[in-house]
């Protein structure tokens, strides 16, 4: 049969659909190693079940969350087939899954031929595409509070990343509103995100790229509006559909959240490879970072970072010991306080990351660490960030 020696998951909340799934696909002498009933529960598969060819994934129950779901799988198994599988015959439904990455578009009641047909494709790719290459990481930086300084070290950060990992690396702004980005930046982009929210029915790898900004070290930035006309608004599946053209052309996109995204930011941390919490060493702040933290482990514990900011351990009123009790998980990375610096780099648009500073030091560590390079020792000076 089609799918014989194939090892296959069915994931969907509606139990009675599941079911029919895994009794036709068993027809094909696919192995079910495991049925799901939350999207979220393919990140806790038990030893064996990880071993899949093949995901089916139920859209109907939540289409947002599930395309997330998607197209985080998608890119991190190159090799393997994802399936969705929907009682809707929906042109436009097709289209947003085949963007988060879906290889297979099912319609219930599935047909022999039609499940015949999309196994054999997914044993031919299975067989012919060892050593693809993967989507790029998303990295994403969330504030605690406002004023905790996200933008500037999101910006930085993507500089020192941009350097150390020595590949095609991207900004985006998320702020529907106003971005700061390009102030920090020095640059005055053709293109705003404003545009790209306009033009989302149309946007494909080529429009994307021509609307992208350069900063003279090689980062690709997308910046948010530089002009208020209110908020901008992305419609259901156009902000999964940046975020993949984005992961298809760069090996990183680093990402500000920025206010108004609503829904979108589950989905956000859902394609998250690692989330960045940053929060400053005050009751207000922490008291936000716990329950930012402890919601966002929902979407994997592991990739949740606690960043402090404008850390002064001089200040003995809230330790690192103190901080980490408060929020409920230790503190990844301290970022030093230099409040006069940090204002001259944003005042004169010259970045932290390409001066040698204690902040600097400390962003090239966390670029080193996100870039599966192991960290720097000793006193050795930083090289220049454009030389």
């Amino acid at each position: 049969m089609a799918g014989k020696n194939l090892r296959a998951i069915v994931v969907g909340p509606d139990a009675e659909r599941r079911k029919q799934v895994a009794a036709e696909i068993q027809l094909q002498q696919v192995t079910t190693v495991a049925e799901l009933g939350a999207y979220s529960s393919i990140r806790q598969l038990k030893p064996g079940e990880d071993d899949w060819d093949v995901a089916l994934l139920e859209l109907d129950s939540d289409p947002e969350l599930c395309l997330a779901v998607v197209q985080s799988i998608s890119g991190k198994r190159p090799d393997a087939t994802v399936m969705v599988y929907t009682t809707k015959d929906d042109s436009e439904l097709l289209m947003r899954s085949m963007w988060a990455g879906a290889r297979e578009f099912l319609t219930l009641p599935l047909t022999e031929r039609a499940v015949t047909e999309a196994f054999l494709r997914a044993a031919t790719r299975l067989n012919g595409r060892e050593g693809a290459k993967n989507a790029g990481k998303v990295l994403v930086f969330v504030g605690a509070k406002g004023g905790a300084g996200v933008t500037t070290i999101a910006t930085n950060f993507a500089l020192a990343l941009r350097k150390e990992a020595t590949v095609e690396t991207a900004l985006l702004d998320l702020d529907l509103e106003l971005g700061d980005m390009s102030v920090l930046l020095g640059i005055t982009p053709r293109h705003t995100l404003r545009d790209v929210v306009e033009n989302s029915k149309r946007l494909d790898r080529d429009l994307l790229m021509g609307m992208l900004s350069k900063h003279e070290s090689g980062l690709a930035v997308m910046a948010g509006p530089d002009e208020y006309a209110g908020p901008a608004a992305f419609e259901n599946g156009d902000l999964t559909k940046l975020l993949y053209l984005l992961r298809e052309q760069f090996s990183y996109v680093v990402v500000d959240t920025g206010p108004n995204l609503g829904r979108s930011t589950e989905l956000l941390y859902e394609l998250a490879e690692c989330i960045y919490v940053v929060a400053q060493a005050d009751v207000p702040s922490l008291r936000n970072a716990q329950r930012y933290v402890s919601h966002m482990q929902r979407f994997g514990a592991g990739k949740v970072k606690l960043v402090i900011n404008r850390y002064d351990p001089r200040k003995h009123e809230i330790d690192e010991e103190r901080i980490a009790k408060a929020v409920g998980v230790p503190v990844d990375w301290k970022i030093p306080n230099d409040y006069a610096g940090v204002q001259r780099s944003n005042n004169t648009a010259a970045p932290l990351a390409s001066r040698e500073s204690p902040v600097s030091r400390v962003l090239a560590q966390m670029a080193r660490t996100a870039s599966g390079k192991p960290p720097e020792t000793g006193t050795k000076k930083m090289r220049g960030l454009f030389g």
